[in-house]
């Protein structure tokens, strides 16, 4: 990512299990001035990706740890919520100086020193203590991003939050540790407001599944870059991810994908890694249809390949269309795209963008130029 804004901060934001660094290099004596350099560590995937954008968009390394935070306190309210506190260090490269800023929770002013016994005078249990909600102290960690912010930031702080609203909004991959939080025993899931606010509609508790219960849905992915098993004949490859197919639909076996590709029953001996570009996508898209998916997905299907092989993949899924088989293509190339969808979605920076039918954005220039730059 090209930063538009040289960093001259770092951030250490402890309870958040969130660190950021982003501290210009400074050159040694008699050497050329390096290009700033910058790095976000945090314990989500979205979270990283929220403070890269806002050191992209000019942020200080302070900008980033609010976003950051914030976006943990959706992502995994159970460990980082913005309703606890913590500590944070700031580095200031310029200076080489350091600044602790000390936003751990305190006491409520209300607090009495039996407050945590029951009516005989006994200690309460742990679990009736926190439940109780007598041991939630006064937050602190809002406060202290804002003191921070307040001296190192360098964009509005409401522009902080706007990954996390986005997220909020369009939904997020539920993470292992929410989901684990929120199938536990801990006391805290088993309550009410706890149970609705980390449930579906229906009322099951959310889950974040592995692979295979991916799989077993009835999804099946053709990845970007193919990631086939170069070690692997092409049969090998073929046959370690068949599923047996349920339902009334015509099922896909190796002698139906073998007839929709020619070129890979002539190849069935050869290792994968000797196929070319072309041959591995074909390999790729028969391995998801051998699973047998309500749903394929196909995520660049066509990137890098060959004219003709280009247009040999697209009339496949034109087949599969056509035989019902329900299709999630994300690609670039409209012209081939719009014959072939019902509707169309534009995504930019993970939120719907634009949405309509793929006639009505062949006809939209200005959302053409826009998201797809032609």
């Amino acid at each position: 990512m090209v930063l538009r804004k040289s960093l001259i901060g770092g951030v250490l934001l402890l309870p958040a299990a969130a660190w950021l660094a982003a501290c210009a290099q400074l050159p040694a004596r008699n050497e050329a001035p390096m290009a700033p350099e910058a790095g976000v560590a945090a314990a989500n995937p979205v979270a990283v990706d929220a403070g890269l954008e806002v050191l992209a968009a000019g942020g200080s390394a302070a900008d980033a740890a609010v976003a950051i935070q914030a976006m943990l306190g959706l992502v995994e309210p159970q460990s980082s919520g913005l309703g606890g506190g913590g500590f944070l260090l700031y580095y200031d490269a310029a200076t080489s100086h350091i600044t602790a800023f000390d936003g751990r929770e305190v006491a409520p002013a209300a607090a009495t020193p039996g407050m945590f016994l029951d009516e005989k005078g006994e200690p309460l249990s742990y679990r009736d203590a926190v439940l109780s909600g007598r041991s939630t102290g006064v937050p602190a960690a809002i406060a202290m991003l804002g003191a921070v912010h307040a001296r190192h930031g360098a964009l509005p702080w409401q522009r902080l939050f706007e990954p996390a609203i986005r997220a909020a909004d369009s939904g997020f991959i539920v993470p292992q540790r929410l989901a684990r939080f929120a199938n536990s025993t801990f006391p805290q899931a088993a309550e009410p407001d706890v149970r609705a606010l980390f449930s579906r509609p229906d009322g099951t508790p959310v889950h974040a599944w592995p692979s295979y219960r991916i799989a077993r849905a009835g999804i099946g992915l053709v990845p970007e870059g193919r990631q086939v098993f170069p070690a692997l004949t092409v049969r090998e490859n073929l046959v370690a991810t068949a599923r047996a197919a349920t339902g009334d639909r015509p099922a896909w076996t190796l002698d139906r994908v073998l007839r929709l590709f020619p070129a890979l029953r002539e190849r069935q001996g050869q290792r994968a890694s000797t196929l070319s570009g072309g041959e591995q996508q074909m390999l790729a898209v028969g391995r998801a249809l051998l699973t047998n998916p309500r749903l394929l997905i196909l995520d660049e299907a066509t990137e890098g390949l060959a004219p003709l092989v280009r247009a040999e993949i697209w009339k496949c899924l034109a087949g599969l269309k056509a035989e019902g088989q329900a299709l999630l293509v994300i690609d670039k190339n409209l012209a081939e795209l719009a014959p072939l969808a019902d509707r169309a979605c534009v995504l930019e920076k993970g939120r719907v963008a634009w949405e309509g039918t793929p006639a009505a954005l062949i006809a939209d220039a200005a959302a053409k130029h826009r998201y797809l730059g032609v």
